[in-house]
């Protein structure tokens, strides 16, 4: 049988269906299996290790690696969807198990753009992109470990830390690597790219003022913005106004604060208005304001903050609330 060229260079790059299961898979594991047994050397593995193999085509090493790895995690990423399936099969036990997991996704985009080894001296690489005519670019990727370009292919690196610390994740050595608030290294340092809205809980990006390097994004987004705050009961004496405000909490609030005006509260003015609490439990959703009113109308408004970021400002409040009833005009048919 003779395959055309295009065809089979197709393959290589992108093996599919029968040929790359059965062909190209065996072919890639033994032609590479040198190669793979010097890095698994190399690599020193651990029981406890956390690995990623990126482009593991027939999945030779992801074989040799896993009865090492007994307590940790090996992760998979391969272009080919039918060299994932393959491998899913061959690999199903362990999976099963929690302590593998294998992924069809490209280095441009890896599904785990966040990697943490115990032994950084002992890492032969933490990516890699690798075949010929392949052009990687790897972007705001956080790791321990060196990366490279392997069999011709060229990459080009930016906003990357092949230098990440242990005491900037919650708890590296059980995977958690979650970013603490200490990680000032890569926390609101970058912009994210224009595809990437969004970490690896699915949290939007950025939270602060940029994105932060890595899978994680520290923190948790703002508070949504209250809309229904509203003066329920009010009563004056002399000159003294006692208002009762209520509204709906966001759900992460941590704080809250109020102020009160005598002009419309904005964005804009929101620092000059007079201050009734800025420390307010965020899951309070009643406050009773007791302000001095020389005549007029009396604005209130608040934000909520949860540790980091603040909401938007609420719609405002007022009092006297001046109640207007609209005439209700029956026609009848003729």
């Amino acid at each position: 049988m003779i395959m055309p060229a295009r065809f089979i260079a197709r393959q290589l790059s992108h093996p599919s269906g029968a040929i790359g299961r059965w062909i190209l898979g065996p072919l890639w594991n033994r032609r590479n299996r040198a190669l793979n047994d010097a890095s698994l050397e190399q690599l020193a593995l651990q029981a406890d290790d956390r690995v990623l193999e990126v482009g593991f085509g027939g999945g030779y090493l992801l074989g040799r690696m896993s009865p090492l790895v007994t307590d940790g995690f090996i992760g998979g990423v391969d272009i080919s969807a039918a060299m994932v399936e393959q491998c899913r099969a061959r690999y199903r036990a362990v999976i099963q198990t929690g302590k593998m997991d294998l992924k069809v996704g490209t280095a441009e985009r890896l599904p785990y753009p966040a990697i943490y080894f115990s032994k950084p001296a002992h890492t032969f690489s933490s990516i890699e992109w690798r075949l010929p005519n392949t052009t990687a670019s790897l972007v705001n990727n956080l790791v321990n470990g060196q990366m490279r370009e392997r069999d011709g292919a060229h990459g080009t690196l930016s906003n990357t830390i092949t230098t990440a610390h242990v005491s900037w994740f919650v708890n590296a050595s059980t995977g958690d690597l979650h970013l603490l608030p200490t990680a000032i290294t890569v926390i609101d340092v970058v912009a994210a790219p224009a595809e990437t809205s969004d970490d690896i809980d699915g949290e939007p990006r950025p939270i602060g003022n940029a994105s932060d390097i890595g899978a994680d994004e520290y923190g948790s987004p703002a508070p949504l913005a209250v809309n229904d705050l509203r003066v329920t009961h009010a009563s004056t004496a002399g000159n003294i106004l006692t208002a009762t405000l209520r509204w709906t909490a966001p759900a992460n609030a941590l704080t809250t604060t109020l102020r009160y005006s005598g002009t419309l509260i904005t964005v804009a003015n929101w620092n000059g208005a007079a201050l009734l609490t800025g420390s307010l439990h965020g899951a309070a959703n009643v406050f009773t304001a007791t302000v001095t009113n020389p005549g007029g109308m009396v604005y209130f408004a608040l934000k909520s903050r949860n540790g980091t970021d603040w909401s938007a400002r609420s719609n405002n409040a007022f009092w006297p609330q001046q109640t207007v009833y609209l005439p209700i005009i029956l026609q009848s048919s003729p």
